[in-house]
């Protein structure tokens, strides 16, 4: 009832707790924007685990650490290239796929929110990177800039996000973690008109942001 008629929402929530997920709204994959970058990220971290890269060599202007870091803080998409290029769409694919997100495909930037929530709960369980990484990166998605669940969450609740948004689009996937309980909230939510109602996006994330509070308290 709070999903309104005129945004096509699909929203996942995974309790950290018990790996319990429950999915509203729409089920099919989405362009999900800069969410994605996200994927890019860990399996960067995981080829420097593997000693194929490190995070102090150079990577275009900057070191590849200074590229991760804006590209997740400042969602930046000259370093997003550069890694997509370097760790190309193959293995991106194979990374997602080899992580249960059976409906990522890097080229179109499409995958599901259940998905990307899934993906979320490996990386919060450090199934994904050793923990320094998984640390490093959960660094940088909590001041990732643009952050409307970051907005409506309680004061003193903490919140690893990483916003993705187009003309006619605004998702965020995110680790929420309010001291007692820590869950996922992964919201992809699109318009079919040219520009997304950014108001009625607000009400939107709010009453979710809302809705998952009570229910974590």
């Amino acid at each position: 009832q709070i999903l309104p008629k005129n945004i096509q929402t699909s929203v996942t929530v995974v309790n950290l707790a018990d790996h319990k997920t429950y999915a509203y709204g729409v089920q099919a994959p989405f362009d999900s924007a800069s969410v994605a970058k996200v994927v890019t990220a860990t399996l960067f971290l995981h080829e420097v685990e593997q000693g194929k890269y490190s995070l102090s060599e150079k990577f275009g202007a900057e070191t590849a650490g200074e590229q991760l870091k804006v590209m997740i803080e400042d969602s930046d998409n000259n370093a997003w290239k550069l890694f997509n290029d370097e760790l190309t769409h193959a293995k991106l694919d194979a990374w997602a796929k080899q992580n249960g997100m059976s409906s990522y495909t890097s080229d179109r930037n499409q995958m599901t929110s259940k998905d990307m929530a899934m993906f979320l709960d490996k990386l919060y369980s450090k199934k994904l990177l050793n923990e320094q990484n998984t640390a490093l990166l959960l660094g940088h998605m909590k001041v990732s800039a643009n952050s409307l669940i970051s907005q409506y969450a309680p004061e003193g609740v903490t919140v690893h996000r990483k916003a993705g948004w187009l003309s006619d689009r605004y998702h965020e996937a995110t680790i929420v973690d309010n001291g007692k309980h820590a869950y996922v909230l992964v919201i992809f939510s699109k318009t079919s008109a040219d520009v997304y109602p950014s108001g009625t996006g607000k009400t939107l994330y709010k009453s979710i942001v809302g809705a998952t509070t009570k229910a974590f308290q």
